[in-house]
């Protein structure tokens, strides 16, 4: 359920509505589902409805529809051999794989699903990079079975030292599931999908819909069994929600396969967005590292007295931005990942995460930029 805060309320009472010229920056929440997607739903909902897991033809029609689907997948991943599960979303995901694993390590500025699952954490550096030595010390000492962490962080869009994570994780036998959520469309996949032994994200990340999350496991990992239905690739309690895995399917191919020209229109876009930002105002402060991030911008503005009230500024003047998790709660509360890269309680309870993707625009940050300025002028002391 989401928070109850006030600025939710403060939204709801002055009625503030969506329009055709609103700026969507929090790509990193969710993201709108693109025309191939409801397309492959409105087909499962016309043509072939049914339980994939029922004892007749149209069951069976299903169940073969979306093997093929998975099918397809596999394929464009060069995966062969992997092992697939779906789910309502990636915090279920994790929730279930921490039920099997019993120690877990990760980052301490990790998704907070995942913090609740770990039994160790690593610190990280004041560019929110996991501190190598520590984690080595860890493997070394406390022999974990699982590495579970982000290669592309949720608030600011640090990228880890993925390779040389594994590298320690290897010399110690020890497994590492990525979360993905953040990097399959963020990412190119040859800098990630070769250094992990299974990954999870969901749908309505990458422009599908939302109530469907997959995990995928390699061959490397091929004896961790989540099996708990008839089904062999679903961990859903109920009945499978066939519409939404063929979206979140159809989601993860058009993702992969239009990454290269994807990331690159937002690789420009990211340089130009930080420009723009930096002449915007001097008391803007990025809190991303400028030099490894893909596809977010984290910035604070000490001198805003709440951060609440910014926001609801942006929201009446039609631009959406991000704040921690979607799910986090009190949108005024500090930064628990910036507070763990070193960042004072003003800088970490007045920073806001601007995320952009596929469909970001330049004039989007121009706005954002006026936006910031007229606000930023306007509570000067």
């Amino acid at each position: 359920m989401p928070c109850d805060c006030n600025l939710r309320k403060r939204i709801t009472r002055d009625k503030i509505t969506l329009n055709k010229r609103d700026v969507y920056l929090d790509y990193n929440s969710t993201t709108k589902p693109n025309n191939r997607v409801l397309a492959s739903i409105d087909q499962i909902n016309r043509n072939y409805w049914g339980n994939p897991s029922a004892q007749n033809s149209r069951g069976v029609n299903l169940y073969n529809y979306i093997n093929g689907e998975i099918h397809k997948a596999k394929l464009e991943l060069g995966l062969n051999n992997m092992k697939i599960y779906f789910d309502t979303s990636s915090t279920s995901l994790i929730h279930k794989i921490g039920n099997i694993e019993k120690n877990v390590i990760t980052s301490n500025i990790e998704h907070t699903s995942l913090l609740k699952v770990a039994n160790n954490t690593v610190q990280v550096d004041n560019r929110g990079q996991l501190d190598l030595n520590k984690l080595e010390s860890i493997c070394k000492k406390q022999y974990p079975s699982l590495i579970v962490y982000s290669p592309v962080n949720h608030e600011t869009g640090n990228i880890q030292p993925i390779a040389k994570i594994f590298e320690i994780a290897k010399r110690y036998n020890i497994k590492i599931i990525l979360d993905a959520v953040q990097t399959i469309n963020r990412l190119d996949r040859e800098k990630w999908l070769p250094y992990c032994d299974g990954f999870y994200f969901s749908g309505h990340k990458i422009h599908g819909v939302q109530g469907a999350a997959t995990l995928i496991l390699k061959d490397s990992f091929i004896n961790f069994n989540l099996d708990n239905s008839p089904l062999p690739f679903s961990l859903y309690s109920g009945t499978f929600n066939s519409p939404a895995v063929i979206g979140l399917l159809t989601a993860t191919l058009d993702t992969l396969k239009s990454s290269k020209t994807v990331l690159n229109e937002i690789r420009v876009l990211q340089k130009e967005g930080i420009n723009i930002l930096a002449k915007c105002s001097k008391d803007i402060i990025f809190e991303s590292d400028i030099n490894n991030l893909t596809g977010v911008i984290n910035i604070s503005i000490p001198i805003v007295d709440k951060i609440e009230d910014l926001l609801m500024h942006l929201s009446i003047e039609g631009i959406q931005v991000g704040r921690l998790s979607a799910c986090s709660g009190d949108i005024n509360k500090k930064s628990y990942v910036l507070t763990a890269m070193g960042r004072d309680i003003k800088r970490a309870s007045t920073s806001i995460r601007i995320s952009f993707g596929r469909e970001s625009k330049r004039d989007d940050f121009f706005r954002l930029s006026a936006a910031l300025k007229s606000f930023i002028s306007s509570n000067l002391p």
